[in-house]
């Protein structure tokens, strides 16, 4: 994987967070130990911005980019990239199949560095951390199983309520014919 200025594909600017690997900031931007770093800092900016919602290319750009520094023309290059239009609601796709290669693009038109899409999607791959995971969202069947138990505890409480507990009065007519 090619290198670019301070591990930083997004040209991610220093703020008021420290990420995971930074090692401090050069001109306004983080500086990361290694490139994986920086890319991980990058996926966790661009789902910050999607669940903020920031939900097109056109609007991530116009957040990410400052206007003094956003070139006219910049999210179309993105857009066309990614064979979509920059008003696209990108909450439509997988979050890795859009987040992959806006990174690509991102990496050759912040830093002119063409890297090669399949180290990208290895970077990707392995983000295992939690937090990474937390952010993100997981891995969808994890989500769903998540969903549906909390969707049963909530069918059991209400069904518990209607049925079983004392105000109820189909537990009052159950007492008093049964018991």
């Amino acid at each position: 994987m090619q290198s670019v200025p301070y591990n930083n594909p997004g040209n991610i600017r220093n703020v008021n967070q420290q990420w995971i690997g930074q090692t401090g900031q050069q001109n306004g931007f983080c500086v990361f130990q290694t490139m994986e770093l920086g890319y991980r800092a990058l996926f966790i900016n661009l789902n910050s911005y999607i669940n903020s919602g920031f939900t097109t290319i056109q609007s991530i750009i116009n957040k990410w980019t400052p206007v003094s520094e956003n070139r006219p023309g910049i999210p179309q290059i993105y857009a066309k990239a990614l064979g979509i239009d920059v008003n696209f609601d990108i909450r439509k796709m997988d979050f890795w199949e859009f987040a992959v290669p806006f990174a690509k693009e991102m990496t050759f038109i912040e830093n002119s560095i063409i890297q090669d899409i399949e180290e990208i999607w290895t970077v990707a791959d392995n983000i295992e951390d939690l937090e990474v995971n937390e952010i993100i969202g997981g891995d969808p069947q994890e989500r769903n199983g998540i969903y549906y138990s909390i969707f049963t505890v909530i069918v059991f409480a209400i069904l518990y309520r209607v049925f079983f507990h004392k105000s109820s009065r189909i537990f009052r007519l159950f007492k008093y014919k049964f018991l």
